[in-house]
C-alpha cells in the first residue's frame, strides 16, 4: 500500500533521447506528431494551479483525481488505464512496484523545468508503457525567483529558488489548503435519512518539499526531500470525530555524469535512492473496518548505463538498467499481525523486486532528411518475492517480458506523416501477484497484460498561422488484470478480460498577429470506441473500458495585448461508465475556466478560475465534484 493506493481504498539534464521534439509557447497547445511533446516551464507555471490541473488541457490525456487538492491525481493516455501509464521524475520510474500507483502531483509545479509526454516509446523507457509516459523534469538552472499563492478553500503557498553559486540551487516550497468546500453528504451524522450540504470535515492537505542540485561538467547530484500530510474525510457521513489522516516522508538522491571522449560514442552514467515512510491512522475506527496505526516503508534503488553514438545518417544507442525495490508493512495495533494469525486480518510483510531492463534503439535518416526509421527493443526482468515478517510463507514469482517499436517518418514541406507498431507489456505489481495475505489473496499465475498498438500521427503545417495534428492509432489487450470479489469481500486478481480501442484525437490551431495585439484559437478533441471481451466474468463482456471519458472536445482562445494575457476555455466530455459492467453510466462534464496573465520582465501576476459557471457533475468515482476554484498568483524575479 502506498500513499496514493490507500487514499482511493478507504474511500540528462534528464534521461531522455531528444527526437522530433517541438519546442512551444503558451497560449498555445503544443502541436507535433503526437508520439512526443514537450511542455516547458513558462507554459505552465502560474498559469495552472497544478501539473494536473495542466495535464487536464493537454489532449489525448485525462487526469482521474477525485475530491480536493493533496487527493492523488492519476492519469489515462489515449484511453488506456492509469496503471497502464508510466510516469518518470528526472528520467527515475515513480510508479510503485509494490501498487503501480504514483501521484501526477509529485513535485511543485513552480520547481518543473519541462515536461515530456510520450506514447510511441521515444522518450526514455517507454516502450513498456501500453498507453504512455510522462516524464517530469525539475530545474537545475534558476534565478532567484519568488512565488507565491492564494487560492480557494483556504489554500496558499509560498516558494524560494535561489542559486547558491554558480554550480548550485536550491528550491523550497510549502503550501496549503483545507480543502473545505460544500458536499452533498448522502448520510450525514445526526440525520442518515436525510441527504444535506454541508462543508467537508477533515480533508486539510499540507507538503514542504526542498531541492538542492549541483552541477559541474562531468557530473550532477539533486537531493529532494518532501514532507505532506493529507486528513482523510468521510464522504459519506462526514462525521465531525474523523482524526484519520495519511502521512509521507521521503527523501531521494541521485548523480549523474557523462564519460569524456573523443569521438563520436558518448557514455553516460546515473545512480539514483530513494526512501519512503507512510503513515496511516485511523484512531477512531470510522474511515477503515476498526482502528489502524499502520506504518508502510519502500525503497528504490538504480543504476543505469547509456552508451550513444553521433553520425548525421545514424543514431544509435544502447541502455541498460539494474533497479531493486523493497516493501514493508507493520500494523502497530494489530498484536497478531506479524504471525498472520487472525483470518482476513491484517497482516505484516515484505515484498522486493530486484530486476533489470535492457533497451536498444536504432535510427536511420536519409541524408536529405527526409524520411527516417527508427527500431526500438526493450528487454525487463524481474524477480519478484513476498514473505510475512516472521519469515513463515514466502512466495516467489519470476517475469520476463519483451516489447518493441517500429516507426516510419515522412517530412515533407508541409506535412509530417508518421507511422508506427508498438508492442508492450504491463507487469503485475507485487500487490496484484501475492495480495495482502488478508481480503486480498495472492495469484502467483497472475499474466503480463500485453497489448499492440498501431498508429498513424499527422502534422500538417499550412500557409500562414495555421497548423493541425491528426491521431488515428489501434490497440489490441489481452490479460487485461482486473480484482474480481465474492460475496464475503475476499478477491485477488485474475486476467478476466481483451480491450480492443480505436482512437481519433486532433487538434486545429490558428492564430492572427496584429500590431498591438494577437489573437489565437485552438481547437482540439478526442474519440474512442472501446469493447471488452470477457469469458471469466461474463458481466464484463462486450462492455466499454471503464472510468474514462470516450468523448472530449476542448476549446481555447486567447488574446494578448502589451503586457496582459486573457485565456478563456470550454471542455466538454461525455460517455464514461463508472463500473466495469457499465451497470452505472457517469454524468457529462461541461467546464468554462478563464485566466488572466500579467506579465513583465520581473514580474509575474495573474488569476484563474476554473468551473467558472459552478456546474455540477459527478467525477469518475460518481462523487460530486468539487466545484469552483480560483487561483491568484505572483512571481517575482529578485
Amino acid at each position: 500500500m502506498t500513499l496514493a493506493s490507500a487514499i482511493f481504498s478507504l474511500n540528462v539534464k534528464a534521461d531522455t533521447i531528444e527526437l522530433n521534439k517541438v519546442e512551444v509557447n503558451e497560449p498555445k497547445q503544443t502541436l507535433t506528431a503526437g508520439d512526443l511533446r514537450i511542455f516547458t516551464n513558462d507554459e505552465f507555471s502560474g498559469r495552472y494551479i497544478d501539473l494536473s490541473d495542466f495535464i487536464n488541457n493537454v489532449n489525448g490525456l485525462q487526469v482521474l483525481q477525485s475530491g480536493g487538492k493533496g487527493n492523488p491525481a492519476l492519469v489515462s493516455i489515449q484511453g488506456a488505464s492509469p496503471q497502464q501509464t508510466t510516469l518518470f521524475l528526472n528520467g527515475i520510474q515513480v510508479n510503485s512496484s509494490q501498487s503501480g500507483n504514483y501521484n501526477l502531483n509529485i513535485v511543485p509545479i513552480s520547481q518543473i523545468e519541462r515536461i515530456e509526454i510520450s506514447t510511441s516509446g521515444q522518450a526514455n523507457s517507454t516502450i513498456n508503457a501500453i498507453g504512455g509516459a510522462i516524464n517530469i523534469i525539475t530545474k537545475t538552472q534558476i534565478e532567484d525567483e519568488v512565488q507565491t499563492s492564494f487560492s480557494s478553500f483556504g489554500g496558499y503557498s509560498l516558494s524560494y529558488n535561489s542559486s547558491l553559486s554558480e554550480s548550485s540551487q536550491i528550491l523550497v516550497s510549502h503550501e496549503v489548503s483545507k480543502n473545505n468546500y460544500s458536499l452533498l453528504v448522502g448520510s450525514p451524522i445526526g440525520d442518515s435519512q436525510s441527504p444535506k450540504t454541508q462543508t467537508l470535515n477533515n480533508a486539510e492537505y499540507s507538503r514542504q518539499h526542498i531541492q538542492l542540485s549541483s552541477q559541474n561538467y562531468y557530473i550532477s547530484s539533486t537531493i529532494q526531500l518532501h514532507h505532506q500530510k493529507k486528513e482523510i474525510p468521510q464522504y459519506s457521513r462526514n462525521n465531525p470525530e474523523n482524526d484519520a489522516f495519511l502521512q509521507d516522508k521521503g527523501v531521494s538522491i541521485d548523480f549523474q555524469g557523462s564519460i569524456p571522449s573523443n569521438n563520436s560514442w558518448k557514455h553516460y552514467w546515473k545512480t539514483f535512492f530513494r526512501y519512503q515512510d507512510e503513515h496511516f491512522q485511523d484512531s477512531e475506527g470510522i474511515i477503515g473496518l476498526g482502528e489502524n496505526n499502520n506504518r508502510y516503508y519502500s525503497s528504490r534503488s538504480e543504476a543505469r548505463w547509456r552508451t550513444t553514438y553521433d553520425d548525421l545518417e545514424w543514431q544509435p544507442y544502447f541502455e541498460t538498467t539494474i533497479f531493486e525495490e523493497t516493501y514493508l508493512s507493520n500494523h502497530l495495533n494489530d498484536n497478531d499481525s506479524r504471525v498472520c494469525s487472525t483470518l482476513q486480518g491484517d497482516c505484516d510483510q515484505a515484498a522486493f523486486q530486484v530486476g533489470m531492463q535492457n533497451n536498444l534503439s536504432i535510427s536511420k535518416q536519409n541524408r536529405t532528411q527526409d524520411k527516417q526509421l527508427l527500431l526500438q527493443l526493450t528487454n525487463h526482468q524481474t524477480d519478484n518475492s513476498n514473505r510475512t515478517r516472521n519469515n513463515q510463507v514466502k512466495t516467489k514469482k519470476s517475469l520476463n517480458s519483451l516489447g518493441h517499436l517500429v516507426k516510419y517518418s515522412l517530412y515533407y514541406d508541409s506535412i509530417d506523416l508518421h507511422v508506427s507498431h508498438k508492442g508492450a507489456v504491463r507487469n503485475p505489481t507485487l500487490f496484484e501477484l501475492f495480495g495482502d495475505r488478508g481480503l486480498s489473496l495472492s495469484n502467483e499465475d497472475l499474466l503480463q497484460e500485453e497489448s499492440k498498438t498501431f498508429a498513424l500521427d499527422i502534422l500538417w503545417t499550412g500557409t500562414g498561422s495555421y497548423s493541425a495534428t491528426f491521431n488515428l492509432f489501434n490497440r489490441d489487450l489481452k490479460n487485461a488484470i482486473t480484482p474480481v470479489y465474492d460475496s464475503r469481500g475476499v478477491g485477488r486478481y485474475e486476467n478476466t478480460n481483451k480491450a480492443l480501442m480505436n482512437g481519433l484525437e486532433w487538434e486545429w490551431r490558428a492564430e492572427s498577429i496584429e500590431k498591438s495585439y494577437t489573437l489565437s484559437i485552438n481547437v482540439n478533441g478526442s474519440y474512442y470506441q472501446s469493447n471488452t471481451s470477457s469469458e471469466a466474468v461474463k458481466s464484463f463482456n462486450q462492455k466499454k473500458l471503464a472510468g474514462i471519458y470516450h468523448q472530449n472536445i476542448k476549446v481555447s482562445s486567447a488574446i494578448q495585448f502589451g503586457s496582459h494575457h486573457i485565456t478563456l476555455q470550454n471542455k466538454f466530455s461525455d460517455d464514461i461508465y463508472i463500473d466495469r459492467s457499465n451497470t452505472v453510466k457517469g454524468d457529462q462534464r461541461l467546464i468554462w475556466n478563464i485566466n488572466y496573465l500579467f506579465s513583465q520582465t520581473k514580474l509575474n501576476t495573474g488569476l484563474r478560475i476554473q468551473n467558472i459557471l459552478a456546474n455540477k457533475y459527478n467525477d469518475f468515482t460518481n462523487r460530486p465534484a468539487v466545484g469552483r476554484q480560483w487561483y491568484l498568483f505572483l512571481n517575482y524575479t529578485l
